[in-house]
């Protein structure tokens, strides 16, 4: 698949947890997903504390990548938006993945419904 990015805010990423939105207080990174269920197109809000590589991609339930929403070697530290272009995406459950150097630190539960 292919990236969308439809916007990217800035203003000023985060422990494994499932569910919709988590934030830790601890390291201050965080991540929300919505619309969920999910049709056509997603919005993903996210911070990162620090500058490192970061990516967000989709999974199958399998663990097998179907989607990289986001990748940069160098992400500033900030609070930032994305957008992306789930319509060619069966309908199904995915898991929405936050790396950080290399670790994954968050995984939201995406319900894609068409």
């Amino acid at each position: 698949g292919k990236t969308i990015l439809q916007s990217v805010r800035l203003s000023n990423i985060f422990p494994y947890t499932l569910g919709n939105e988590f934030k830790s207080e601890m390291d201050g990174n965080y991540l929300a997903i919505y619309p969920n269920p999910a049709d056509k197109d997603m919005k993903i809000d996210f911070s990162v504390v620090n500058e490192a590589p970061c990516k967000i991609y989709l999974t199958d339930v399998t663990g097998e990548e179907i989607l990289s929403i986001y990748e940069n070697q160098s992400q500033a530290k900030g609070n930032f938006e994305i957008g992306a272009d789930i319509s060619n995406i069966p309908s199904g459950i995915y898991f929405c993945i936050f790396k950080k150097d290399e670790n994954i630190y968050e995984i939201k539960k995406l319900i894609i419904t068409h």
